[in-house]
């Protein structure tokens, strides 16, 4: 497929980048794999990986002997040489985006002055055709608008340098499409997986070793179906490399783990309702919980991040679902564990999807909350109660055990709340506790289905309102009817009862296919009280909880989302040697008669 050049993203980094460098090599494994993976031929495949901003930390240096950029001759059928310079850039949200061991033994340096510095020494070597590969993500909406990481990027190079010669950013991670100019510089990303690409033709002058002006025109073009492009011809050679690996791992993601109780995907994060669940997503939590279950840890809740769910559990017409099928969702194999939470903590984790852009969300099992909107437009939307399974409000000052992964744990996706809590006890992998709950409820004769989505509930201020007002007028019915029996009751003292819990009632909007159904919210906050001298009661409930998130240095502009195909999916689990490169530029190889 002739890659020759790319940089890298956060994912080159998820089995450390030794393993990513070794793969890129084509050298030996270093640890064990399934036999699959052992026998693939190990081949170096030639791309040259740059990154310009990735540095040790012990001495500054970039590891791996990776350049930060490369300059690439193209001789004309005249004689003549024009050269054009290539930078590589890693987001600085790599932190938040992988493990710290993957991470720990690197700096990532800011992505502008990191250009700026890179464009000025290609400017001095007479270079002044610029490429920048950049895993930073940008959209361009349909009104015609470009935002994103990448667009406040390249503003910021125009005021460290206003003279630069970037002609051409590409972009990739957030996975939506961008085709734009910011100041003189083409923008562009080709979504995700392989449905589009990007195509950029421009002419460079010899004497100038830059674009000629007003030469460049950027595109972004869908991948066409072989139906929708008969004439378009299969290329042999990526066909059979493509059906090799598939014959290679075909024993292993064919096996049946399990059955669905109907024919049907059961969708992920591209099919969420307006409150960001997913089925596919609360299917993995569920079996989470059921996990720390299995192996004896008492558990609470589960809540995993939604970037971790990578696609939708493809169901067989004959209701089947194999192994190759719940790995394409949980691929990672993050190491789940158990850890202490107190309720406010948990209220805080809750109330992080909400800034950002509620660009990173959480799928959770074992509870239940409402939100409702608040007035900062860094965090529009709080959290205003949380309910366990049973339906009874968190107590702020308990504290629970909840299923987290490794990931979590080190605050991936901004979610601080998590980091520094106690484990009670390991799990195993989120790849193999998905697969086993699918097994296991199969043989229970519960098999898997779509859930109803209703574990976060939008509220008004004005159905917030109502709720509080019903309850008030429930508390005051039930405080009279018990000071009607006490009054009656001689030589008593009267005392104030606590009343019974009000149960509001809230009716969720038909969403994602499911029907509108009301939910009943059991029970209020239970007001913890002491008695006084004067044994009057003292009200000890928190009136707020700081639920706000210390913002990261650098915000991701969207969650990167990923396809739904399982057939592409399988086919980057064999043929891994040709999707590890993140970012890449092809080289058209001129025809020659």
């Amino acid at each position: 497929m002739h890659f020759e050049i790319g940089t890298l993203g956060n994912h080159e980094f998820d089995e450390g980048l030794a393993e990513y460098m070794r793969i890129v090599n084509g050298d030996e494994p270093t640890k064990q794999y399934n036999k699959a993976e052992m026998a693939y031929p190990h081949v170096k495949t030639g791309i040259n990986i740059i990154t310009a901003n990735v540095v040790n930390k012990s001495d500054g240096q970039i590891p791996f002997g990776m350049q930060p950029y490369l300059i690439k001759e193209i001789h004309t059928s005249d004689g003549k040489v024009a050269r054009i310079g290539f930078i590589g850039i890693e987001t600085t949200s790599l932190p938040i985006l992988t493990l710290y061991d993957n991470y720990k033994d690197y700096d990532v340096l800011d992505e502008a002055e990191t250009i700026a510095k890179y464009d000025q020494i290609l400017r001095k070597k007479g270079v002044n055709a610029i490429v920048v590969l950049a895993h930073i993500g940008v959209s361009t909406n349909k009104d015609g608008s470009t935002k994103g990481n990448a667009v406040d990027i390249i503003k910021r190079l125009y005021q460290i340098d206003p003279d630069n010669s970037v002609d051409l950013y590409i972009a990739g991670h957030s996975h939506q499409y961008a085709n734009a100019t910011v100041g003189s510089v083409k923008l562009v990303q080709a979504i995700y997986t392989g449905k589009a690409y990007d195509d950029i033709i421009g002419y460079i002058d010899p004497t100038t070793n830059d674009f000629a002006p007003n030469s460049l025109v950027s595109h972004v073009f869908p991948v066409l179906s072989e139906k929708d492009a008969p004439n378009i011809k299969t290329d042999a050679n990526v066909t059979a490399i493509v059906e090799d690996a598939n014959n290679r791992v075909a024993p292993i993601i064919n096996k049946k783990i399990g059955e669905a109780a109907t024919t049907g995907d059961i969708l992920g994060r591209l099919h969420n309702t307006p409150t960001r669940e997913n089925a596919v997503g609360e299917l993995v939590v569920d079996g989470q919980l059921y996990a720390a279950h299995k192996v004896g840890l008492l558990a609470d809740f589960a809540m995993t991040n939604t970037g971790g769910v990578r696609a939708d559990l493809h169901v067989n017409p004959d209701r089947s679902i194999t192994w190759g099928s719940a790995q394409a969702v949980q691929p990672f194999g993050n190491i789940l564990r158990v850890v202490e939470m107190t309720g406010a903590q948990i209220v805080e984790a809750l109330n992080q999807q909400y800034d950002e852009d509620q660009a990173y969300y959480l799928q959770i099992s074992g509870l239940r909350y409402t939100y409702t909107d608040q007035n900062d437009p860094n965090q529009p939307y709080k959290v205003v109660q949380v309910y366990d399974q049973h339906n009874q409000p968190l107590d702020m000052n308990k504290t629970y055990n909840v299923v987290i992964n490794d990931f979590l744990a080190g605050g991936g996706d901004g979610f601080s709340a998590f980091k520094g809590t106690k484990v009670v006890g390991i799990v195993g992998q989120d790849t193999d506790a998905f697969i086993d709950y699918i097994t296991d409820m199969t043989n229970d004769g519960k098999p898997i289905t779509a859930l109803t989505m209703n574990r976060k509930i939008y509220l008004t201020a004005e159905q917030l309102a109502k709720a509080d007002s019903d309850s008030q007028s429930q508390t005051g019915t039930n405080r009279n009817t018990q000071n009607d029996a006490n009054s009656q009751t001689e030589g008593n003292q009267l005392q104030e009862v606590p009343s019974q819990p009000v149960s509001p009632t809230v009716t969720l909007p038909t969403t994602a296919g499911q029907p509108a159904e009301t939910v009943t919210l059991h029970g209020q906050p239970k007001q913890q009280t002491v008695a006084a001298a004067n044994n009057q009661l003292i009200n000890l409930t928190p009136t707020s909880i700081n639920g706000q998130k210390q913002k990261v240095a650098d915000q991701q502009a969207a969650l990167p989302q990923t396809g739904n195909d399982e057939d592409l999916a399988l086919l980057l689990l064999g043929s891994s040697l040709m999707a590890v490169t993140g970012l890449t530029i092809i080289d058209r190889k001129r025809k020659h008669a």
